[in-house]
């Protein structure tokens, strides 16, 4: 390793390579790095990238920040690597995700938030929106209206950049859940995804495990590390291998044992006799059985 002597010959931002006061100025407020941004041109130049990581659109800002005043050859849009969507605003007539043309001006993007924005429709719009994205993009958040359009999920799309997803699940009228099939998962999901690692969903609607049923009975992602599924807190989820959901659960831990090093899933039911069944999984540390109940 080089190490950078400062005591001797120029400041210390001189001896400092671009990437390395980069990552230095990451760890520092933005507040901060705006006030030493306006010291002198210099610094100035030296503070783009940490000034435009990250991007946070929100209602009260895209009234006045139209699609006009974004210039796709503006050279700060670049830097953008995260961006986070707030709440979409009353009447004020844009739609960014569905829309989606905003997506494209950010060449670098690696992360999108959308859990406070409107959410995408169905798994077309979910589709739509990661199609639109660049395929630097390794992390995707966002809420998600279920419309009973699982089957439209191609079974021959690859998005191999993507790392983490976490999808928020709602329905718009709690009758509909009732529906069949409305609320699936297509079993095609794990193979548009290979290098997914973090995989987190939430229920936002009464829900037992049928719906998903399907889905962790067939799926496999090769390198999920991270499992996480997040249902209402007044329904317990019995997790017993001589039920359907149970088997079902199972049939999917078990498929990921030797990649799965963390799983969560709050207000679920264990029968005392699938303790020793399920403590063979690295996975299984003391943190986790705190999420679980065992009668």
């Amino acid at each position: 390793m080089k190490f950078i002597d400062i005591s001797a010959g120029g400041t210390s931002l001189d001896s400092l390579p671009p990437e390395l006061f980069h990552e230095i100025l990451m760890l520092v407020p933005q507040q901060t790095i705006l006030h030493f941004a306006f010291t002198c041109r210099k610094n100035y130049d030296l503070c783009q990238p940490a000034l435009h990581h990250r991007v946070v659109l929100t209602h009260t800002n895209l009234a006045s920040f139209h699609e006009f005043k974004i210039f796709r050859d503006d050279p700060a849009l670049r830097w953008v690597k995260e961006l986070k969507l707030g709440r979409h605003g009353q009447g004020d007539g844009w739609d960014v995700l569905s829309g989606g043309s905003i997506l494209t001006t950010f060449p670098n993007l690696r992360l999108l938030d959308t859990l406070g924005h409107t959410p995408m429709r169905g798994w077309a719009g979910v589709l739509h929106v990661i199609n639109t994205l660049p395929a630097t993009v390794l992390d995707l958040s966002g809420n998600v209206y279920l419309t009973g359009d699982s089957h439209l999920w191609p079974s021959d799309c690859t998005f191999s950049s993507y790392k983490r997803i976490h999808l928020a699940f709602r329905i718009e009228h709690p009758a509909l859940g009732f529906l069949p099939g409305y609320m699936t998962i297509s079993r095609a999901f794990s193979a548009s995804f290979p290098q997914l690692v973090n995989l987190s969903m939430e229920f936002q609607c009464s829900f037992d495990l049928s719906p998903i049923r399907e889905f962790l009975q067939t799926t496999h992602f090769d390198n999920l590390k991270s499992f996480r599924l997040f249902i209402p807190t007044p329904v317990l989820v019995f997790v017993n291998v001589n039920l359907e959901d149970g088997r079902a659960m199972l049939s999917f831990l078990t498929r990921h044992a030797t990649t799965l090093r963390e799983v969560f899933i709050p207000y679920w039911i264990l029968p005392v006799e699938m303790v020793p069944l399920l403590s063979h999984f690295p996975f299984m540390t003391h943190d986790y059985w705190r999420s679980a109940h065992v009668f």
